[in-house]
């Protein structure tokens, strides 16, 4: 046999590697790794992604989990940020606050969701509800392998969680509040997730011993019909609250792990309720809701992970934070909105601009008008309420959980019923020339108060030389006296605006706290608009759980005598040892707000 030759059959050989390497790659595979539930598009065994161009800016892995590889809005940075993982799907050596040991941390991408399927900068649903033929979800996702496994402590309708592992960030207890029913049923439930957990269930536990009864609030909306059933998590702050909730460090260096503590609910904490409650996993049914820098960090989440919290509610943010940061990266980034964001803020939190609303409020109302901007659509989608009076404290939110919620969870948008109530309310009935007021003019649904934008409503300024609408506010054109109308949906109101003089009338708004049990309350007094004293009272509204409000045009500079009952006199309010109580006295000067609180009531 004669020898080959040696070159001939090196190139054979080398041919015949070529076919066979060509025969098993695939450059565009999305076939997932089965170690580490990374997607096979360069990643390198330890649940990332080599974050190429093919990638779009988005990481391979965390396509699926709520995380953004590249996204700038998420304190993360580059090719390191959530794709550079220690072996375990999170990241250790960046500080992001997320740590452990083990492989299968995270679910895989669905086969049908590619790197061109998401648009840059944004997040598709970490756990989609699944579902069968009829369309009926019927289970989530399965869950990591490596998730805590807690014991639970059942009380009631509240199963607790001791100290849930957070990585780098510290433990903290979960409270799960189950809604009636459950244990009987075999339905999945929608959940709410709640920052600042301590302070939602338990007077006992709160900070300032203030708690928002949430509980009570959830059952009595149910019940209502208001709401559908949910599951509420409560997340326990920890001495890191001001780190954790915040995306950026101040000019202090304080401040920065709010993208570690997102992920931590993102890639923790949700996946462990899912696996072991009957959850409806998708955005639409899953929300988010905190205060202060709760709100704050609440909002962020709708940029950082806009396909996992489909209705977020951001109640009194601290947008102030680091110089209204929040601001500028919400504007740059343009997210998708979710199903409903709700803001809100007190007329009384952070302090009084000369137009007489609040520094808090002025920004809540900024970023409403960036979310209509993109495209929302005010009571759909998009919903704002400023609170006359409203301090920046529990009692406070716990008084407004109400609209909140309704708003926030219900499936249909709460603008779908005609208003039942409209309070117009000008900060300042009296202007100079050059000068302006906010006009607050809200309209309730239910138990919802929304404040609607300006030019959102039918508003008339007669005559219109007086004065005119305009960044929201009432700026005064010239002397004179103007009757300010509103009509919105079927209800209509009008007020009194003074330029140049002293004002013959001016505006009122009443607000006062109520026994809880108050079925109605009314102003009986000496001005005519009171009825004077025996004639038809002034009635309030129901502005919160425990607050009553309304707004009144009255003579200007005249002292008033009044006393509240809930309809006639055999109902009038008593002092808090059930003793007989002098007349209330005001003088309505140039307008404003009257603040009051009753004890109980003659018959209860």
């Amino acid at each position: 046999m004669p020898h080959a030759n040696p070159r001939r059959l090196l190139a054979l050989l080398l041919f015949a590697l070529l076919l066979l390497s060509t025969a098993c790659s695939d450059p565009v595979s999305r076939d997932h790794d089965s170690n580490n539930g990374a997607t096979n598009n360069g990643a390198t065994n330890n649940g990332a992604t080599n974050n190429d161009a093919t990638n779009n800016g988005n990481n391979g892995n965390n396509g699926n989990n709520g995380n953004n590889g590249n996204n700038g809005n998420n304190g993360n940075n580059g090719s390191n940020n959530d794709a550079g993982m220690s072996n375990n799907g999170l990241d250790d050596a960046s500080n992001n606050g997320l740590d452990d040991t083990s492989d299968d941390v995270l679910a895989d991408t669905p086969d049908d969701v590619t790197p061109d399927d998401v648009a840059p900068d944004v997040t598709p649903d970490v756990t989609p509800d699944v579902a069968d033929d009829t369309g009926t979800p019927t289970a989530c996702p399965a869950p990591p392998n490596d998730l805590p496994t807690l014991q639970t402590q059942r009380s009631g309708r509240f199963d607790i969680a001791r100290q849930f592992p957070g990585g780098t960030l510290p433990a903290r207890d979960l409270a799960v509040f189950l809604p009636e029913g459950y244990d009987a049923s075999s339905d999945r439930y929608p959940v709410l997730y709640m920052h600042d957990g301590q302070n939602l269930f338990d007077a006992n536990q709160a900070a300032f011993g203030v708690e928002w009864g949430v509980d009570e609030t959830m059952d009595a909306l149910t019940r209502s019909g208001a709401i559908g059933p949910h599951i509420v998590v409560a997340i326990d702050n920890t001495n890191a609250r001001t780190d954790e909730y915040t995306f950026d460090a101040d000019a202090d260096g304080a401040g920065g792990a709010g993208a570690s503590y997102l992920r931590l609910i993102v890639e923790r904490i949700k996946p462990w309720v899912d696996a072991h409650y009957r959850t409806l996993c998708g955005a639409n049914h899953t929300a988010l809701a905190g205060s202060s820098l709760g709100g704050l960090i609440s909002f962020e989440a709708l940029m950082a992970h806009p396909g996992v919290f489909g209705r977020v509610a951001a109640v009194s943010p601290s947008f102030w934070w680091n110089d209204r940061s929040v601001l500028s990266r919400f504007a740059n980034a343009r997210p998708p909105l979710p199903t409903r964001l709700w803001i809100d803020a007190g007329s009384r939190e952070g302090s009084n601009i000369p137009s007489g609303t609040s520094t808090t409020s002025e920004n809540a109302q900024a970023v409403r008008d960036q979310a209509l901007a993109f495209g929302g659509t005010f009571g759909q989608n998009v919903g704002f309420q400023e609170i006359i009076a409203a301090l920046h404290n529990e009692a406070a939110w716990s008084d407004r959980l109400p609209s909140i919620l309704a708003f926030t969870l219900a499936e249909t948008p709460v603008t779908a019923q005609a208003p039942d109530a409209l309070h117009v309310y000008p900060f300042q009935s009296a202007l100079a020339v050059g000068d302006a007021t906010d006009l607050h003019v809200s309209l309730r649904y239910g138990v919802t108060w929304l404040t609607w934008p300006l030019d959102a409503l039918d508003l008339t300024i007669t005559p219109a030389h007086v004065a005119h609408v305009a960044h929201g506010r009432i700026v005064a054109d010239a002397d004179g006296t103007a009757t300010i109308r509103v009509q919105h949906g079927g209800r209509s109101a009008e007020v009194p605006l003074t330029v140049g003089q002293q004002p013959d009338r001016v505006t009122l708004f009443f607000v006062a706290d109520a026994p809880s049990d108050s079925d109605a309350v009314v102003i009986r007094g000496s001005l005519a608009e009171f009825g004077t004293w025996d004639g038809e009272p002034l009635p309030l509204q129901r502005i919160g759980r425990f607050t009553w409000g309304t707004s009144v045009v009255v003579p200007a500079g005249t002292p008033a005598e009044y006393k509240y009952t809930r309809g006639d006199w055999a109902t009038v309010e008593k002092g808090p040892n059930g003793q007989e109580l002098h007349n209330r006295s005001m003088d309505t000067g140039f307008g404003g707000v009257i603040l009051d609180s009753i004890d109980q009531w003659a018959d209860r």
